[in-house]
């Protein structure tokens, strides 16, 4: 049986390195949270600055350039859906900023996921129920539980070796215990019990468990 227990994304952070005819300061915005590089009076400016800002519930990180005058020259906008951040990976990429239809610069930037630190409180979580291998021929499904919180799989049918690939998201403490069971119609095919702490462990990975 296997499943992936991916991370909740908490918090992004981004590396503003340089620039390339932009001249002044990088503002950078997620959410409500917006933070400013120092003013560089040179063409093409070396910042190397670093800010944390929130990302649970955010869609776009806004980057726009300013004169050192105070102008805003440019913008641009990044999809953190897009960039599919994952632990220990971090995106760097030239970003080209636009102004009255035109780009004005491009701007280095380094993006990095943050994943939520580890503790005894739930904390939210996204289960993968990717498929099983080797079941008696039946019409399968998944049901897992925790604690008082239930979900369930779509049935798949005549098969061995169904494939579901189905997310949930469900809040889960070190403490906690996951039951997962393989049902066909009202009978159990085999199941499964993880404990919090493990699942924790393996947050983003793929992982093969046996069914009893």
């Amino acid at each position: 049986f296997f499943f992936a227990n991916m991370p909740f994304l908490d918090s992004v952070t981004v590396e503003v390195i340089e620039g390339r005819d932009l001249p002044g300061s990088i503002a950078i915005s997620v959410g409500g949270k917006r933070e400013t590089t120092k003013d560089i009076d040179e063409p093409n400016a070396c910042w190397v600055e670093e800010f944390v800002f929130p990302a649970c519930g955010e869609e776009e990180i806004l980057f726009e350039s300013y004169s050192v005058s105070g102008e805003c020259t440019g913008s641009a906008l990044l999809s953190l859906s897009e960039l599919a951040l994952e632990p220990g990976s971090a995106m760097e990429t030239w970003l080209p900023l636009s102004g009255n239809d035109e780009t004005v610069g491009e701007v280095l930037v380094r993006v990095e996921g943050i994943f939520g630190v580890q503790d005894s409180a739930s904390q939210e979580v996204e289960l993968v129920f990717l498929s099983a291998e080797g079941l008696p021929l039946c019409d399968p499904y998944v049901v897992g539980t925790v604690g008082e919180s239930s979900f369930q799989t779509t049935t798949k049918f005549s098969t061995s070796n169904p494939v579901w690939e189905e997310c949930f998201a469900l809040d889960l403490g070190l403490d906690d215990t996951l039951l997962i069971v393989v049902k066909s119609e009202a009978d159990e095919v085999g199941s499964v019990i993880l404990r919090g702490t493990d699942v924790m462990a393996g947050l983003g990975a793929d992982g093969l468990v046996p069914l009893k």
